[in-house]
């Protein structure tokens, strides 16, 4: 039967097939219903299975069997089992047809079989897993199988999306092999092309961690060795790391785990830590970028390992200093390298800028990769969306450039527009990027939101997408500092308005209209951060903030996955700002009177840029709570004076003042400290001094760039300014204004 299949099969190889229609009923149908497991198989293949079973007799109404008998009688209407040797199969392409009145799901291995499985559910009986509280079964009397034979291998190997939540636990597993998402299940280990030890990226540090010789560390341009980096072009570097990584694999592969993929890449730092010894700046000078320098590195790393480990790839970054593709040097056909432009939050079509780099890759390294961002980390999360309706092209460009392993970046999702889709959507279109992109976004919208709800929902995210891509790009790269601009009165009044409708469309139906509420979140923050704190703002800006609140803790109390303390800390911070609330408009500084001014409290403030900061109480601060974190015991000391920075998130600088203890004694009190001048910035600014980082979310607001003096409300307090003792020892803000 294999051979007189070949003919029908041999036309649909190239990559994944368009879905073929139910126009067919497979014999056998009437006279059984049994699911014959004639594969050996563990939990993985046993989980699908079941699925099978319970999901074709939930849509046809009839009882659908299991038997793991091993061998199929004329009793079976469905078989599962291992393909043929002589189809020649890759582990992870599955084959779908009808055989003497039965139907095959055959596989080059268990993964094969599992992903013909739902390929199957979803193509045929229009099953579909859209989130963990989601699940799409209809039920058809009259449904039948497909006639046509169909041949499938995913377009991309090795598929991720990073949420930044709980990727183990029982929901995520089993949503994650239901999609097909194959990275990082352990409870589903036969589904997953994870990477070894140590970790996924940013590994040259733990590599490092028990060198002591400092030649082995890169030479920066102070003529200093920084632990950031290595010297690449050292013999003894190169044989140490070989050494590391093969201790690695074998330690791994004594605890039962033959992973594929092992990472040698730069720490998560950016440029500056490259060695520019005589050596590594030769190497730099002939292949005209650092890339150059990594490649002769990584490719007598894996010469080394070659024979002892020959199905092990290693992976590495190009990011930061080594983004830029070599001049000259090929990467060894044992390497994976993926491209990852922390600017890129642009889907990679052929005319991005990225999706060009790409190509040029493609000319050093037979294998790549992908690190896409979903996100950006430029601001708030605003009622933002990736390039959704370029993903199709994107992908497909990807594939063409062999892209074996593709992660999308993507936290926070529980406060992100249109998240669960941007996830869905992208798992399909990396098994198959032919698949209709409206098609396949209105069948999501329909099961999360409802019927009557889904045209609503589309004509917002279409809306939402029309209105990014009016607001502009730079280098074919979302400029992010223009996302506040598309955030007008208009764009509000619209996008409430579609919501309110959505809503009553929603109405009967508890998941739907959550669901709805959930896209309020981005848009409530967004304006109630944006609009200034101003009495004629007061009503709509706390409307705004009271409905963000319950809207996120309805959302987090209803995953599942979360920890009590997230809970916990998520109605806690909202009882908090709406305290703040309260209070604002805060009084203005009799300094600041007649003045224009952009006011800006702790709770637009953000973490990111220096990990160590929070929010903290202090009574003498506005509200009760401030800005930063105590030093701690074994942390560098604070001294006077204090140097503060002010930047913006291209990293120009446009101020440096050092503030003396006459300035800012350490009394416990705050002080109204000028740092300087800068434009207000579009998208976000940061407030620097040594150990503390202020970074704004407050966009939009100014649009000539003309110069704006920075007033931070700052304390300092503690031993190391020669305060009390028992006081906080450290910096603290509250508060920072912007006046002119």
């Amino acid at each position: 039967m294999a051979c007189a299949l070949a003919a029908l099969f041999m036309v649909m190889m190239t990559g994944c097939v368009s879905f073929k229609p139910n126009d067919g009923r497979a014999e056998g149908i009437d006279r059984t219903s049994t699911i014959v497991v004639e594969a050996d198989g563990g939990e993985t293949l046993a989980f699908a299975a079941e699925d099978l079973r319970n999901c074709l007799s939930r849509v046809t109404g009839r009882e659908f069997t299991l038997t793991t008998s091993g061998r199929a009688t004329e009793d079976a209407t469905i078989i599962l089992r291992i393909a043929d040797a002589t189809w020649g199969l890759a582990k992870d392409e599955w084959l779908l047809h009808p055989e003497n009145g039965n139907y095959c799901i055959e596989g080059g291995s268990e993964t094969g079989i599992v992903g013909g499985i739902y390929d199957f559910l979803e193509r045929a009986a229009n099953c579909l897993w859209l989130d963990r509280d989601t699940t799409v079964i209809p039920h058809n009397p009259e449904f039948t199988f497909p006639k046509d034979p169909i041949r499938v291998r995913p377009a991309v190997y090795s598929r991720e999306i990073y949420t930044g939540m709980d990727r183990n636990g029982e929901e995520d597993s089993v949503l994650k092999l239901r999609n097909l998402e194959n990275t990082w299940n352990r409870r589903f280990p036969a589904m997953s092309v994870d990477f070894g030890s140590p970790r996924a990226n940013h590994t040259l540090g733990t590599y490092a961690k028990d060198w002591t010789d400092e030649t082995y560390l890169a030479l920066d341009s102070t003529g200093k060795r920084n632990n950031q980096h290595y010297c690449l072009s050292n013999p003894k570097v190169r044989h140490a790391v070989a050494e590391q990584l093969k201790a690695y694999i074998r330690s791994d592969r004594e605890q039962g785990s033959y992973s594929e993929f092992y990472d040698i890449s730069q720490n998560d730092t950016g440029n500056g830590y490259e060695c520019v010894c005589p050596e590594c700046s030769a190497i730099l000078a002939r292949e005209g970028a650092y890339s150059g320098v990594l490649g002769e590195f990584l490719n007598a790393v894996s010469a080394e390992i070659r024979d002892e480990f020959p199905d092990v790839t290693i992976t590495t970054l190009a990011y930061n200093f080594t983004l830029k593709p070599p001049r000259h040097l090929v990467f060894a056909d044992n390497i994976l390298v993926r491209m990852c432009g922390i600017g890129c939050w642009a889907p990679f079509t052929p005319e991005s800028y990225y999706g060009q780099e790409l190509a040029e890759w493609r000319q050093h390294a037979s294998q790549t990769g992908v690190w896409d961002y979903a996100k950006h980390f430029n601001g708030l999360e605003w009622p933002y969306i990736y390039k959704l309706d370029e993903l199709p092209s994107a992908i497909r460009n990807c594939c063409s450039y062999n892209v074996r392993h593709y992660f999308f970046e993507y936290e926070n999702p529980l406060e992100r527009s249109f998240a669960q889709l941007q996830w869905w959507l992208m798992l399909r279109l990396v098994i198959n990027p032919e698949r209709d992109y409206d098609e396949l976004v209105d069948k999501f919208l329909a099961g999360y939101y409802g019927a009557k709800a889904a045209p609503v929902m589309r004509e917002y995210l279409d809306y939402l997408l029309l209105r990014q891509k009016e607001s502009g790009t730079k280098k074919g790269i979302d400029a992010l500092h223009t996302v506040a601009c598309y955030l007008d009165d208009g764009f509000y009044a619209t996008v409430n308005g579609l919501l309110d409708r959505a809503e009553r469309l929603a109405a009967g139906n508890p998941l739907h209209e959550r669901h709805v509420r959930r896209e309020r979140i981005p848009v409530d923050i967004a304006f109630h951060t944006l609009m200034p704190p101003v009495p004629e703002y007061k009503a709509a800006r706390t409307k705004a903030f009271r409905r963000y609140a319950a809207n996120t803790i309805e959302t987090f109390n209803a995953c599942p996955r979360l920890a009590e303390w997230q809970k916990t800390t998520t109605q806690e911070k909202m009882t908090l700002y709406s305290t703040l609330e309260e209070l604002l408009p805060l009084p203005v500084p009799k300094q600041f009177h007649g003045k224009d001014i952009v006011d800006i409290v702790w709770k637009d403030f953000t973490r990111y840029g220096n990990q160590m900061q929070s929010i903290s109480p202090d009574d003498a601060a506005v509200g009760g709570r401030t800005w930063g974190k105590p030093r701690e015991t074994d942390a560098e000391p604070f001294s006077y004076p204090v140097e503060f920075t002010l930047t913006d998130f291209n990293n120009t600088e446009y101020a440096k003042t050092a503030v003396t203890r006459e300035q800012l004694p350490p009394d416990g009190n705050y002080h109204w400290i000028h740092i300087g001048s800068m434009p207000l910035p579009n998208d976000n600014g940061l407030l620097v001094a040594k150990n503390f980082c202020a970074m704004l979310w407050k966009g939009g607001i100014g649009i000539v760039p003309e110069p704006w003096h920075v007033w931070a409300h700052l304390k300092a307090s503690g031993a190391d300014f020669g305060g009390a003792t028992e006081a906080p020892n450290g910096i603290f803000c509250d508060r920072i204004i912007f006046a002119k």
